[in-house]
């Protein structure tokens, strides 16, 4: 069954980030404030989410996101404005 949620805001304070957690939501933003980013499982989020989803990070760390599994299987990476 698929969630209604589109958006998804990421405290700092997260370690960890469990399977499936997002995976049944077709997100359309993903933010995140994580300053030091972690490898997530594939299936934190959806094929959509990854191929349709802005995710947003914190200001420097947009090459960080973008050489961790799988934050980097997002197609679109943006600093938070």
């Amino acid at each position: 069954m698929e969630t209604g949620l589109v958006s998804v805001t990421i405290p700092s304070s997260v370690t960890k980030i469990e399977a499936f957690a997002f995976y049944k939501s077709n997100i359309s933003e993903v933010i995140s404030k994580i300053t030091k980013p972690f490898k997530i499982d594939p299936t934190v989020f959806s094929s959509y989410t990854f191929k349709n989803a802005t995710l947003y990070v914190p200001s420097g760390t947009v090459n960080i996101y973008k050489n961790i599994e799988f934050w980097n299987q997002f197609s679109s990476v943006e600093e938070i404005r």
